[in-house]
C-alpha cells in the first residue's frame, strides 16, 4: 500500500519528534541519576564523620555508586547517540535534497557556536558526566585508604 508524500512526511515528522523527545528524556535521566548519586555520596561521607557508618563500609558503597555512575553515564550516552542518529535519519528522509537544508543550517550554526567558545566546546558532556562519576569513585577509594 503506497502512501502519498504528505502523509509520509507527517509520519516521519512524528517519528522525528518522538526520537528528539526520547533524547531529552535521556538527558533528564542522566542529570537526575548522577545528581542523586552525588547527594548519596555526600550523605555517606557525612554519616562516616559522625561515626554512624563504618568508614570502610561507606567507602565500598561510594565506590560502587561511582562505578554504577560510570556505567550509567556511558550507557545513557550510547542511547542518546542512537536517538540522535534515528532522528537525523527521519529528518533526512523528510527532505529531497541531500544533505537536507536543515542539516546544513544546523552544521553552520554549530560551527559558529564552537568558534564563539574555542575552549569550552572541546569538553564533551559525556566526559564531564563520566568524570563526575569517577570523582565519586575516588571519594570512595579515599575513604578506603584513609586511616580511620
Amino acid at each position: 500500500m503506497a502512501i502519498d508524500a504528505e502523509k509520509r512526511r507527517s509520519i516521519l515528522e512524528k517519528v522525528y519528534l518522538e526520537h528528539r523527545s526520547q533524547a531529552r528524556h535521556i538527558e533528564t535521566l542522566r542529570t537526575g541519576a548522577l545528581s542523586t548519586l552525588g547527594v548519596a555520596t555526600a550523605g555517606l561521607i557525612a554519616v562516616t564523620k559522625d561515626n554512624h557508618v563504618d568508614q570502610q563500609t561507606a567507602g565500598w558503597a561510594i565506590l560502587g555508586l561511582g562505578l554504577f555512575g560510570v556505567l550509567l553515564a556511558s550507557k545513557l550516552h550510547e542511547k542518546l547517540r542512537l536517538e540522535m542518529v534515528r532522528s537525523d535519519a527521519c529528518l533526512a528522509a523528510m527532505f529531497d535534497d541531500d544533505p537536507p537544508e536543515a542539516v546544513v543550517i544546523f552544521a553552520a550554526v554549530s560551527k559558529k557556536h564552537d568558534e564563539s567558545y574555542p575552549v569550552l566546546h572541546r569538553f564533551k558532556m559525556r566526559v564531564l558526566w563520566i568524570g563526575l562519576a569517577l570523582a565519586i569513585c575516588f571519594a570512595g577509594a579515599f575513604l578506603l585508604i584513609k586511616p580511620g
